[in-house]
C-alpha cells in the first residue's frame, strides 16, 4: 500500500467519524484533507469535488476558518489547471472572510497566492505589489517559513521581469531561510530558482550543479512538484548546450511528472521543448506531434503566448515538408496571437516567416507584401539594419 493510499484512508476514516455524529465541522477538515492529498497526487477532479464540498459543509457549520481555506487551495487548483480567472475568483473570497474575521496569518497567505497569480496573468506590478504586503505581514507576525516563501516568489519574479542581481538577492535570502529552518524541500526549491538565475547570467555550470543539488533533495523524498520543475530545467541547459539525448530525457521525465500532477502549462512547456529537440534532429513526425500536444494543451488554458510559439513551430515544421498549405495558417494564428499581446516587433517577424513561406511556396507576389509589412514595421521601430537585411530579400527573392 502507498504512502497516499495509508493517508488517504486515515482521512475517510475521519471523515466516517464526522458523518456518523452528523459533524459538519469535522466532515469539512476532512474533505478539505483530501483536497489537498488529491491535488498532490494529480487527481485533480477529486481535489476539485472534496475542496467543493469542504466550502459547503464548512459554510453550513459556521467555521469561517475552514471556509476561508476551501476556497484557498480551490483557488490554488484551478492555478494548477490554467484557469487564472476562477482561480483569483476563488482566492479572493478566501480574503475577504479573512479580512472580516482579520486573520492575519491567512490574509499573508492569500496575498502571497494572489500575488502568484497575478505573475502568472502577466501583471508584475500588482504581483510585487501583493507580494509586498504578505512579506510586511509575515515579518510582523515573526513568521520565518512564510517569509521564505515569499522571499522566493519576489525573487521568481524579477527573474521574470530580467532583473538578475535582485532576482539572486531574494531566492539567496530565502535559501539561507529555508537552511535555518531545516526545510529539505524549501531549499530544493530555491536551489532551482537560483539555477535559473544562473543559466540567464550564461553560467550553465554552476546552474547544472545547483540543480543536482536540488534532485539530491527531492529524489529520495519523491516530491514531484519540485522534480517536474528540476528535469525541465535541466533540459534547458541539455537544451542550450546541443546534448540533445540528455534533455530529450529531462524533458521526457519533466513530462510525465507534469502529467501526474495534472499540470497542464508544465505539460505543455515540456512537450513543447520536446518539439523543438525533435525539430533539431529533423525528426518532423514526432517533432509535429509533440507541437500539437503542447498547442492543444496550451489552447485549453488559453496561454497566448504558448499558442503563439507552437503554432509558429508547426509552421516550421510543415514549410520543412513543402506543405505550404497547413504552414500558412499556423503562422497566421501565430501573428494573431502576437497582435493580441501588443507585441510589434514580433508580429514584424512573423511577417519575414510569411514571407519566407510565400517565395518557397512560387507566390512572389505574396511573399514582398508581406516583406514591405515587415519592412516598414520595423523602421517605424527604429530598427534599420532589420529593415535593410528584408530590402535584400525583396530584391533577391529569397531568405
Amino acid at each position: 500500500m502507498s504512502c497516499q493510499e495509508i493517508e488517504e484512508g486515515k482521512i475517510l476514516e475521519e471523515l466516517a467519524r464526522a458523518e456518523a455524529t452528523r459533524d459538519k465541522q469535522g466532515m469539512a477538515a476532512a474533505n478539505l484533507q483530501l483536497g489537498h492529498l488529491h491535488k498532490k497526487a494529480g487527481q485533480l477532479e477529486r481535489a476539485d469535488a472534496a475542496y467543493e464540498r469542504a466550502r459547503v459543509l464548512a459554510k453550513k457549520s459556521g467555521n469561517v476558518q475552514l471556509e476561508a481555506d476551501a476556497y484557498s487551495g480551490w483557488g490554488l487548483l484551478c492555478e494548477v489547471q490554467g484557469n487564472l480567472a476562477k482561480a483569483w475568483e476563488l482566492i479572493m473570497a478566501s480574503y475577504e472572510i479573512n479580512k472580516a474575521s482579520e486573520d492575519r496569518a491567512r490574509l499573508a497567505d492569500n496575498y502571497s497566492n494572489l500575488g502568484f497569480v497575478a505573475q502568472m496573468q502577466g501583471d508584475f506590478a500588482d504581483a510585487e505589489r501583493l507580494y509586498g504586503y504578505a512579506l510586511h505581514l509575515r515579518e510582523e507576525l515573526a513568521d520565518q517559513a512564510g517569509r521564505a516563501l515569499d522571499y522566493c516568489n519576489m525573487g521568481n519574479l524579477f527573474f521574470a521581469r530580467d532583473q538578475l542581481d535582485r532576482a539572486r538577492e531574494y531566492l539567496e535570502e530565502s535559501l539561507n531561510t529555508y537552511r535555518a529552518l531545516d526545510d529539505r524541500a524549501g531549499m530544493a526549491n530555491q536551489y532551482q530558482s537560483l539555477a535559473r538565475v544562473y543559466m540567464a547570467r550564461g553560467e550553465t555550470a554552476h546552474a547544472e550543479a545547483l540543480l543536482h543539488q536540488a534532485l539530491a533533495i527531492d529524489e529520495p523524498l519523491g516530491r514531484l512538484e519540485g522534480l517536474g520543475i528540476e528535469y525541465d530545467t535541466l533540459g534547458q541547459i541539455y537544451l542550450q548546450t546541443e546534448r540533445l539525448d540528455e534533455a530529450e530525457s529531462m524533458y521526457r521525465q519533466a513530462l510525465s511528472v507534469q502529467e501526474r500532477l495534472g499540470h497542464k502549462r508544465n505539460q505543455a512547456s515540456a512537450a513543447g521543448h520536446l518539439s523543438m529537440i525533435y525539430q533539431q534532429r529533423q525528426a518532423y513526425q514526432s517533432a509535429k506531434e509533440m507541437a500539437k500536444r503542447a498547442l492543444q494543451l496550451f489552447e485549453e488554458i488559453e496561454h497566448v503566448q504558448g499558442i503563439a510559439w507552437q503554432a509558429r513551430l508547426l509552421g516550421d515544421l510543415y514549410c520543412a515538408e513543402s506543405s505550404f498549405d497547413r504552414a500558412e495558417p499556423m503562422y497566421r494564428r501565430c501573428l494573431t496571437c502576437q497582435k493580441s499581446l501588443g507585441n510589434a516587433e514580433a508580429c514584424a517577424v512573423v511577417h519575414v516567416w510569411l514571407g519566407a513561406m510565400y517565395a518557397a511556396w512560387g507566390k512572389r507576389y505574396d511573399a514582398i507584401l508581406n516583406w514591405k509589412q515587415a519592412q516598414t514595421m520595423f523602421r517605424q521601430r527604429g530598427q534599420i539594419e532589420q529593415a535593410e537585411d528584408i530590402q535584400k530579400m525583396i530584391t533577391g527573392g529569397a531568405l
